[in-house]
């Protein structure tokens, strides 16, 4: 299977996109800090974690994901669904939280924690927990 070759036309877009994107990153930025403050003066959550760590999406990473779902759609036979108007509900990943912790038995008193932490900011949860774990066999009971 060939490598999927955007045309000129859509490399223009997924630039502007992706431009669009660090332009406007600023309030993805100020939530990510200040979740960080509500997480990390939390005690009960912070005496069951090893880390808290925040990210933003890089422009390449971002690129990349952009390009993928490009391809998606022209595969489909579908116009490009994403543009500046959509890309902050289309993309969720833009800004990312993790919490690391040791024990997997310790993920049902973090998820408490944090969903206690998140109501009193006022945070409303779009998408569940999801747990990564390095044992896959241990992940069958999460």
């Amino acid at each position: 299977m060939a490598e999927f070759q955007p045309t000129a036309e859509q490399e223009r877009l997924i630039d502007d996109l992706v431009a669009h994107y660090v332009a406007n990153q600023g309030p993805i930025k100020r939530f990510l800090e200040s979740l960080h403050v509500h997480l990390s003066e939390s005690d009960l959550l912070t005496a069951l974690t090893h880390s808290l760590k925040r990210r933003m999406k890089s422009q390449k990473s971002l690129k990349d994901k952009l390009l993928r779902k490009l391809e998606k759609d022209v595969d489909a036979g579908v116009p490009f669904h994403i543009n500046q108007d959509n890309l902050f509900t289309e993309i969720i990943d833009l800004g990312g939280y993790r919490i690391l912790h040791l024990h997997t038995r310790q993920m049902d008193d973090i998820n408490k924690a944090l969903m206690q932490v998140l109501e009193e900011a006022q945070c409303t949860i779009v998408e569940g927990p999801k747990a990564n774990v390095w044992d896959k066999e241990t992940a069958c009971c999460l």
